[in-house]
């Protein structure tokens, strides 16, 4: 029977290593972590230009289950369906030699405490990836901080440790760096808020209510101003009534004798009607397929440039190249060798069935990176339902 403080350590020592690896580090109750790339800038100071070195940041994305407040306003809380990924287990007890059913009840059990502390107020600490603590910076509402471990980001950072700031000459151009005057920390804190979903549900069915009495006050005022007339003008009434029925007859009379020149109603016309209509249907159909998205820019591909280049620098999600391959899958044979010069359209999100930068859309993402890599891509419409999430 294995330890359980060994069984901790070594799955810490498992999360570094993906991480280090630049693979995804998914804990279901918690969220997901990632080591993200940052490329070389300019930093512009008083003595003149820095260079400063490509680096390694540590970057978050909370689950749905740690926004919900009313696990922080309450004693007791229902428990997350699952703490850790079978994935996990099963690569750490084969890693091992541990039993699954240890490992598995090892980390629930670290889970658990972790959550205990934090959804009553406490900083905690999550296997050495970095602390977690709730704040309430304004009345009301309350955010969820997370800030990296100085441990994890160095050794993320290792490997560009013989990097060093340097100084620019004035001769010295990089046009295609980007030039702040801001210097990029890597243990930032990262807020999300917490939101109430009872009171969220409830704002949304409001205004189903609103409209139906205004259709109820219109009978009975119209019935009256109809019904008060009549009585001021009854002796008027019989004179008023000859006069208009001898004007009826004398227009039926002349309509009656007047030359008949039928003239039919022009095919040209009907026509016009049909297409007035069906133009707009059929563009409002096209906005709403993801096989013909919206399109937010047209851009030509840069020496070197890459799909999560693009998606990065238009969603802020390298992940979600997927979505441009699939708007110009007939123009890129090769997802991870684009032509220099190439024209694409970059599509709207919009237009996918996802929430942007939740785990559930970075799943999904991934599931169709996996698609795409295989050559195994035909139809988001159709694939989609083929998708299992973790």
């Amino acid at each position: 029977m294995s330890d359980k403080s060994d069984i901790l350590r070594q799955a810490q020592a498992l999360m570094q290593a993906r991480l280090v690896e630049q693979s995804d580090l998914v804990l279901p109750c918690i969220g997901l972590f990632r080591a993200r790339f940052c490329e070389e800038y300019i930093l512009t100071e008083e003595r003149g230009r820095m260079l400063m070195p490509p680096h390694i940041a540590m970057e978050f994305i909370p689950a749905e289950y740690l926004l919900e407040a009313q696990r922080y306003t309450q004693l007791d809380y229902d428990a997350p369906t699952s703490y850790v990924t079978q994935e996990f287990i099963e690569s750490l007890a084969l890693l091992h030699n541990l039993d699954e059913e240890e490992v598995s009840r090892a980390l629930a059990a670290e889970l658990k405490v972790f959550l205990d502390g934090l959804f009553r107020g406490r900083r905690v600490s999550l296997f050495s990836l970095g602390d977690f603590y709730v704040t309430e910076e304004v009345e009301g509402v309350l955010l969820l901080n997370f800030v990296p471990s100085s441990t994890i980001l160095e050794l993320l950072n290792q490997p560009f440790s013989v990097y060093k700031p340097t100084l620019l000459r004035e001769s010295v151009q990089f046009p295609e760096l980007q030039t702040t005057s801001t210097v990029a920390e890597g243990a930032t804190v990262a807020q999300f808020a917490i939101t109430d979903s009872i009171t969220a549900s409830e704002e949304l069915e409001k205004p189903e209510v609103i409209e139906q009495p205004v259709q109820a006050e219109a009978v009975p005022v119209e019935a009256t101003s109809v019904a008060s007339p009549e009585k001021k003008s009854r002796n008027t009434a019989p004179i008023l009534w000859i006069s208009l029925a001898v004007v009826a007859l004398l227009a039926l009379v002349v309509w009656w004798l007047a030359p008949k020149s039928p003239a039919p109603l022009s095919e040209e016309s009907k026509q016009v009607a049909v297409v007035k209509y069906t133009i707009p249907v059929a563009k409002d159909t096209l906005i709403l397929t993801p096989e013909d998205p919206i399109a937010i820019d047209t851009i030509q591909v840069s020496r070197g440039g890459s799909l999560a280049q693009i998606a990065r620098k238009y969603y802020g999600n390298v992940y979600y190249w997927v979505y441009i391959y699939m708007a110009n899958k007939d123009s890129i044979p090769d997802p991870n060798n684009l032509r220099y010069g190439q024209t694409l359209m970059v599509p709207s999100l919009e237009c996918y069935d996802l929430r942007k930068d939740s785990l559930e859309a970075i799943q999904e993402a991934k599931a169709w990176e996996t698609i795409i890599q295989n050559r195994k891509f035909e139809s988001y419409r159709e694939q989609r339902a083929t998708i299992s999430l973790p």
